[in-house]
């Protein structure tokens, strides 16, 4: 069977729009992970205030460079488990996590609207 002209633009454009798909998934879950990191290190910069505490200090406490610490701030290096850890040491604090539900606006059958969703094939 020959493909006609119709089908093979509705395949390329398919294609267009599952490529965008995969580029805005990739997208969310970056930039909400970043949002967690900015959020932890604003709680970090608190105590640091609070304890009057500088970068350097904080550095030598967690056993790393200053430049890494920098890095923290800056958004360039990321937090994992063992540096927050480090941190709860640091401060002789214990971080708490807590679940809230974000204001997400819905969709008509209750599922989150979000840019995937908005990403449909046309028939």
């Amino acid at each position: 069977m020959t493909k006609t002209t119709n089908m093979i633009l509705r395949e390329k454009k398919i294609k267009e729009i599952k490529d965008l798909q995969k580029i805005f998934e990739g997208y969310d879950h970056r930039h909400e992970k970043m949002m967690v990191h900015f959020r932890f290190m604003a709680e970090v910069e608190r105590l640091m205030v609070e304890q009057n505490m500088n970068k350097k200090q904080l550095a030598q406490f967690l056993n790393t460079s200053p430049s890494f610490v920098t890095q923290l701030f800056q958004g360039d290096k990321v937090l994992n488990l063992d540096m927050i850890a480090r941190l709860q040491h640091a401060f002789n604090h214990t971080f708490d996590i807590n679940a809230r539900k974000d204001a997400t606006p819905l969709t008509t059958d209750g599922k989150p609207q979000t840019l995937k969703g908005l990403l449909v094939p046309f028939s």
